[in-house]
């Protein structure tokens, strides 16, 4: 059914729940992993009080760190379970940007990551990444909440 499932993930419980799941479908499919993580590094243009506090934010080192701790974590899970993986971090302001780059590039043929469901203000500023991927996505996507 599916050969290479895309693994987005940025590190939240929801996203930890996420990869259980997309790591049992993985192996049921028989399909390998890519897993994804996407070290947000902020615009300081965009970074406003109302995005971000100055507690919030975190030196590119730390970014890079906490996002490589993201994939190492499916990728210990994946390779628990029998699964086949890939992990990448990439560099960018836009997630969604990335992660829609690196289906195409890797050939996947099913985007799975976790949608947090931001509303109001949080979905102005910040955006509903899921929704950006579910939109321009040229590959199924499967949405966990």
């Amino acid at each position: 059914m599916f050969k290479n499932i895309l693994l987005a993930s940025d590190g939240s419980d929801l996203s930890r729940q996420a990869m259980h799941e997309a790591v049992q479908l993985a192996k049921s499919t028989g399909a390998k992993m890519i897993a994804l993580a996407v070290a947000v590094d902020f615009n300081p243009y965009l970074a406003t009080e109302l995005v971000m506090s100055n507690d919030e934010m975190q030196p590119l080192s730390e970014i890079l760190k906490d996002a490589e701790s993201h994939v190492k974590e499916i990728e210990e899970l994946a390779k628990s379970s029998g699964v086949a993986v890939q992990t990448h971090v990439v560099m960018g302001y836009e997630p969604a940007e990335e992660i829609l780059k690196m289906a195409e590039e890797k050939s996947c043929d099913l985007i799975f990551m976790a949608s947090h469901g931001r509303r109001g203000i949080d979905k102005i500023f910040l955006g509903s990444q899921a929704e950006k991927v579910l939109n321009n996505s040229k590959v199924p996507v499967l949405i966990f909440k």
